[in-house]
Parts: structure tokens; sequence; C-alpha cells
């Protein structure tokens, strides 16, 4: 699993630097369009295969969770399922409350209660949060102020992220410092690659546009978040 989480935190970028970089230097264009959405569907598709990865180990030998017997693929069907039901739930709930405060509250308590279930089945509480927030989104008719909380939400969330990793962080050995080194390499010759790769699939991007990769390199608190994730 430490693989796992490694590549699938490799994926992630920052979609708020793109933003703030496209805004920044008032940039307009098919790449400053294409650039934030690859970089909220590399999020997804990191949480996503983090979330399956981490629910398919509950169906293997070994596992806490092994006796249950439900097998890998049940394992992802219940997560998804359970990311459905609280989505669904929260979405009836709230209604059409209109009221900010209200609705805050309530996003804390859904978060809070999502990522309790998946800690107590240890499964993936993004993977579980990013069901049930695609859920609420579906079937909510106060999406847009519950859009509002979720960003009065992410700051504090993310402090808080940041202050339990370093936390938990354990000092290691000088050897293995040379790991971030050669993910930050890797991740730059693949980023590059795959942009130049992509410039040249599509008819709509200019194929000689320089190191269009560089500007998925960073990375938020969601690769922290999943490495927090795979230590719990």
């Amino acid at each position: 699993m430490a693989a796992v989480a490694l590549g699938f935190g490799a994926v992630t970028c920052s979609v708020e630097s793109v933003l703030t970089t496209i805004s920044s230097t008032r940039s307009q264009g098919p790449i400053s369009t294409l650039m934030p959405r690859a970089a909220a569907t590399m999020r997804v598709l990191a949480i996503t295969g983090f979330g399956i990865a981490t629910a398919t180990a509950h169906g293997m030998p070994g596992h806490s969770f092994y006796a249950v017997g439900l097998g890998p693929i049940g394992w992802i069907l219940l997560t998804i399922g359970l990311g459905f039901v609280i989505g669904s739930i929260f979405s009836i709930f709230v209604g059409a409350e209109q009221e900010k405060e209200k609705l805050f509250v309530a996003t804390i308590g859904v978060v809070a209660l999502a990522s309790g279930l998946a800690y107590a089945l240890e499964l993936s509480p993004l993977f579980l949060n990013l069901i049930a927030g695609a859920t609420v989104a579906n079937l909510s008719p106060s999406i847009d102020k519950l859009n509002h909380a979720a960003a009065r939400l992410r700051r504090p969330f993310d402090a808080t992220l940041l202050l339990l990793a370093g936390a938990a962080w354990v000092p290691i050995s000088l050897v293995f410092w040379l790991l971030p080194l050669g993910f930050v390499i890797v991740r730059v010759v693949v980023l590059r690659f795959g942009s130049w790769l992509a410039t040249r699939r599509n008819p709509n991007l200019d194929p000689n546009i320089p190191r269009l990769g560089n500007g998925l390199l960073s990375q938020g608190p969601l690769t922290v978040a999943i490495a927090v994730n795979y230590q719990m």
C-alpha cells in the first residue's frame, strides 16, 4: 500500500495554484481552460484510485477485515454505497435550506460522520467523502450555498491536516531522503511527457507550447491527506 499511496499522491495537483496563476497573469485561451480541468480531474482520479485500492485491500488475506468475506469487489461496492447513503441522507436533511450558518454546521457534521465511519471500517475517508459530495451535488437544491460552506472549511481543514501530519512525522535515515528527490524527478518527467503527448493528440492545442506540464507540478494538502490516510 505504501507504493500505491506514493503513486496516487504523485497524481494530485493543486487546482488553487493553477487558478491563482491564471488569474494573476490574466491568461485566456484553451490552455487556461484546460489546465484547471486537468488538475481537478487528476485530484478526482487520485482520490478514487486510492480509495478503491484501500477497499480492495480489505478482501485480501491478512487484512483485519478479511474474515468478513465480502471480497475486494464487495468492499468497493460497500464504500460507494455508504457514500451514496450518507450523501442522500444529508441532502434530505438539508432540504432547501439557504441559511449559511446552518449549512456550514451541517457540512462539518456530514464530513465528520463520513470520516469517522471510514476510520472505523479502515476505508478511505477521502473516497467516502468524494462519493457523498458527488451525491449531494446531484440531489441537493442548496448546492451553491453548500459550496460556499465547503470553501469556508477548506483552509481550517488544511491547517489542521498539516498540523496532524507534522505531529505524526517520524525522523528517517538520511538515505531515505533520496526517495523525495526521486519522487520529484519522476513526476516532472511524467508530467512533461504527458503534456507533450496531449498537445499532439489534441488539435485545439499548439504543439509548440514549451513545458506545459510545469503548470501541473504544484501540489496541495491533498497529497498530505493521502499520506495521512495511508498512515491511518
